[in-house]
């Protein structure tokens, strides 16, 4: 009676997951047309090119820079649940999941149905993937906690202008996310795990935990060094002043659930850093961002998915076409291997104790020393009929003797 359910749901799963992923690559055309309907590709090549000669360049090594250090995520949260996996597995999976997320919008959703598609090909369990979207969205957070609060506390009325919030609370906040940091750094070094009903979350090792804090922070860099380096060179801010801009306009963008943050973050990246960039130039540089940091990512990660689905279908296919092992009719047993070779046990250097005496209480076992060379001590079965080791005389004590 049990059996008939599952059964039947086996067909509909097989079913849904191609739905699935053909359902995400038509919601990345759809959002690739959304984006660029008011473009044209005739004017965005002539823009392009007027930002100068190794612009794009730098900004697409900064971009797979900053991709190649979200796969470092996987491997941190592998590291953390005990599950290693070479690298083109979690690297394909760290990939995909990320570039549509980044542009379908709930990224926490649409990145963990990607990662347990992906990984659920290789047999990870789907608690082992719970556990590896939790670590990564920890992670995640963490680098963006260290630079927006740090620019929240710098300049608390340019981050309120653009988050339309008071000066005091932005000033409040930017400290609760510096101290929700040190408040994790400190749980892994001297917490304890946490439970909740049936479930617990252990502390990751301190060495992780920091290694969590500098790879997002140096990840949430290189995502805004991409941007940066497409900014007209006049009134273009630090790297890091510009980093910490970048991070508060980001995190609005996911507040909000846009796909993407489009339109929210160039909104709060104007307010930001409209002082000092010209308009026109940011308004080229921001097309030129999607184009390299989500667009080219995009199509590259849809290409890889739809390459594992194939493999992972055609690898389905052959396993249940495949035809039993062959076996032998005449040989009905397996050939028996020959047992490997034991070497003598050394002999052993004559103990300085006494004999045992024959008042001596009986034991299970009587070692030989006595007589010098004996390889092990004998057992000795009873008083009538004493049974020595090989290689050993025969006990002469009436009684069995004590272990010396």
């Amino acid at each position: 009676m049990s059996s008939s359910p599952r059964r039947s749901t086996g067909p509909a799963r097989h079913l849904l997951a191609p739905l699935l992923t053909l359902g995400l690559l038509a919601a990345a055309a759809v959002l690739l047309h959304r984006t660029f309907r008011h473009h044209s590709w005739a004017d965005l090549g002539g823009d392009l090119l007027a930002l100068g000669p190794g612009v794009v360049p730098a900004a697409l090594a900064a971009t797979a820079t900053s991709y190649l250090a979200m796969t470092g995520y996987d491997a941190l949260a592998l590291r953390y649940i005990g599950h290693p996996l070479p690298y083109r597995r979690y690297g394909l999976a760290s990939f995909v999941a990320t570039a549509f997320g980044n542009n379908l919008g709930a990224s926490a959703v649409v990145g963990a149905a990607l990662r347990a598609r992906v990984y659920s090909s290789w047999q990870v369990p789907g608690s082992a993937i719970t556990r590896i979207v939790g670590f990564n969205a920890v992670t995640l957070a963490l680098g963006a906690a260290v630079l927006a609060g740090s620019g929240m506390l710098l300049d608390p009325r340019t981050a309120g202008r653009a988050l339309h919030l008071p000066g005091a609370a932005v000033v409040v906040l930017g400290s609760l996310l510096l101290a929700s940091v040190a408040g994790y750094l400190l749980w892994a070094c001297a917490g304890r795990p946490i439970r909740w009903r049936e479930r617990r979350v252990e502390r990751p090792s301190p060495a992780l935990a920091v290694a969590q804090v500098l790879l997002s922070t140096f990840e949430w860099l290189t995502m805004a060094a991409a941007l940066h380096v497409l900014l007209p060179a006049e009134g273009r801010l630090p790297l890091l002043a510009f980093a910490v801009a970048f991070s508060i306009a980001t995190v609005a963008g996911l507040v909000t659930g846009v796909p993407g943050g489009l339109g929210v973050f160039e909104t709060a990246l104007v307010v930001l850093i409209g002082s000092t960039t010209p308009p026109a130039g940011l308004a080229v540089a921001l097309v030129a961002y999607r184009l390299c940091y989500f667009v080219l990512p995009l199509l590259l990660a849809a290409v890889l998915l739809v390459v594992h689905e194939v493999r992972r279908c055609g690898g389905a296919g052959r396993a249940e076409h495949r035809d039993p092992p062959r076996r032998n009719p005449l040989r009905r047993n397996p050939p028996r291997r020959a047992p490997a070779h034991r070497p003598r046990p050394r002999a052993r250097p004559p103990c300085s104790r006494p004999p045992c005496s024959p008042s001596a209480s009986r034991a299970p076992a009587c070692p030989c020393w006595w007589w010098g060379t004996c390889p092990a001590p004998g057992p000795w079965t009873s008083r009538r009929s004493p049974s020595a080791w090989p290689g050993c005389p025969p006990c002469s004590w009436p009684a069995v003797c004590t272990a010396g």
